[in-house]
C-alpha cells in the first residue's frame, strides 16, 4: 500500500511509493504499536493488537497487514457457511466436496489461531523482559551512582566532617543513601540473576547470565565487601571523633591525621574499581538493551 499514513507509537508516518514504513525506534522498546489512521474502514489485522516487535537484526523486513474489520471474520463465516451446508445437502458428492472445505478451512482456522497465540506469548515474553530489564538496570544503575557518590563525599567533605557539622551530615548522607540501594540490591541479586538467565539466553549474547553474575560479583562482593565496608569503619571514627569533641573531650591531631590518612589510602585503592563499576553498568546497558 504506497503512500498510506499509518500512526506509530502514536506518530503518523507515510509509507513509501512502494508500500514501505520506515520509522526510528529506541533500542530499549521491545515494540512499536501501529494503528490505522481511519480504523472504521481499515484496521490492523497482522501484527495482533498493532503490537509489532522488534527484532534484534537491523537487516529483518517486518510485514503489516491491513483490511476492513469484516476480514478477520471472512474465514469464520466460511467456516460456519460450510458447516451448515453439510447439514443441508443429502449428495454424497456435495457432502464430500463440502467436507473438504470444511477440513481445508479447519486446518487453517487452527493454523492462524496457533500463529495467534504464539504471537501473543512472544509479546507476553517481550513486556515480561522489558519490565525486568528496566527494574534491574534502574538498580545496579542507581547503586553506582551511589557508590560514586560516597567516593566524591569521601575525597572532597570527610577532612571538614571532623568539627563542621553540615559536612559531618553530607558524608552520612551520601552512606545512608548508598546503604539503602544496597541493601535493596543485595537480596534480589539470585532472582536478577535467575531472570537474566532465562530471558536473555536466547539472544544474540548467549553468555548473558555469565555477565551478569561477574558484573554482580564485581558490586557486591569486590566493590562492596572488600572496600566500601572498610571505608564504612572508617566514617564510623569520624563520628565517635565528632562524639568525643562533643563530650567536651581534647584530641589530638593526631587521631584525626590518622583517620584521614587511612581515608586517602583507602580511597586510592577504592577509585579505580569505582571506575571500573562504571565501566561494567555501562557495557551491561549496551549488552542487555531489549
Amino acid at each position: 500500500m504506497p503512500n498510506y499514513p499509518l500512526l506509530i507509537n502514536g506518530q503518523q508516518a507515510l509509507t513509501d511509493g512502494q508500500g514501505f514504513i520506515y520509522f526510528p525506534v529506541r533500542t530499549t522498546n521491545a515494540y512499536v504499536t501501529i494503528e490505522a489512521l481511519n480504523s472504521s474502514k481499515i484496521s490492523i489485522l497482522y501484527p495482533v493488537r498493532g503490537h509489532l516487535s522488534i527484532p534484534k537484526d537491523e537487516n529483518e523486513i517486518l510485514e503489516v497487514v491491513l483490511g476492513s474489520p469484516e476480514d478477520s471474520q471472512l474465514l469464520h463465516k466460511k467456516y460456519v457457511s460450510v458447516i451448515q451446508k453439510m447439514i443441508q445437502e443429502s449428495n454424497d458428492a456435495l457432502i464430500e466436496s463440502n467436507r473438504q472445505q470444511f477440513d481445508s478451512l479447519a486446518l487453517l482456522i487452527q493454523t492462524l489461531e496457533k500463529r495467534n497465540r504464539t504471537l501473543e506469548e512472544e509479546k507476553a515474553r517481550a513486556d515480561a523482559k522489558q519490565k525486568i530489564f528496566q527494574e534491574i538496570s534502574s538498580d545496579i544503575r542507581e547503586y553506582s551512582i551511589r557508590a560514586a557518590n560516597l567516593r566524591l563525599a569521601l575525597k572532597h567533605s570527610a577532612r571538614f566532617a571532623y568539627e563542621n557539622g553540615l559536612t559531618a551530615n553530607e558524608l552520612n548522607t551520601a552512606v545512608m543513601k548508598y546503604n539503602a540501594i544496597f541493601e535493596r540490591l543485595s537480596p534480589r541479586r539470585n532472582v536478577y540473576e535467575q531472570n537474566v538467565t532465562e530471558y536473555w539466553s536466547d539472544s544474540r549474547d548467549v553468555s548473558a547470565g555469565n555477565h551478569f553474575k561477574a558484573m554482580m560479583r564485581f558490586a557486591l562482593d569486590t566493590l562492596h565487601e572488600q572496600h566500601i565496608l572498610s571505608l564504612m569503619a572508617v566514617i564510623d571514627q569520624i563520628n565517635d571523633y565528632r562524639q568525643r569533641l562533643r563530650n567536651g573531650e581534647k584530641i589530638g591531631n593526631a587521631d584525626k591525621q590518622k583517620i584521614q590518612l587511612d581515608i586517602e589510602k583507602k580511597l586510592a585503592v577504592l577509585e579505580p574499581e569505582i571506575n571500573e563499576l562504571l565501566v561494567r553498568v555501562s557495557e551491561f546497558q549496551k549488552l542487555f538493551t531489549l
